[in-house]
């Protein structure tokens, strides 16, 4: 997964310093994503690289629970090379 570094300056005033967990970083997370909306690029925090993380650990979980049987830990290959472009709804 790619670091981001984004301008603290990007933000409004009113959000620099919010105290809102995960050490402010809910903000950035939002300007990634609606940046990624309207230029139709892939993230770099993207789904691909979450299931990455998330995915190998459910199934040690489950081998676990079935006595330490080896499992397969699907493969769900890489980005797109553009993300699909968001819609507003009315």
């Amino acid at each position: 997964m790619s670091r981001m570094y984004i301008d603290v300056d990007l933000l409004p005033k009113e959000f620099v310093g919010l105290p809102n967990g995960h050490y402010g970083s809910h903000q950035f997370l939002v300007h990634v994503f609606v940046t990624a909306c309207v230029t139709g690029q892939t993230p770099p925090n993207n789904v691909w690289d979450a299931a990455r993380y998330l995915v190998p650990g459910l199934i040690a979980h489950e081998s676990a629970l079935q006595g330490g049987v080896g499992l397969e830990v699907p493969d769900f290959g890489a980005p797109r090379s553009s993300a699909i472009r968001c819609s507003a709804r009315t």
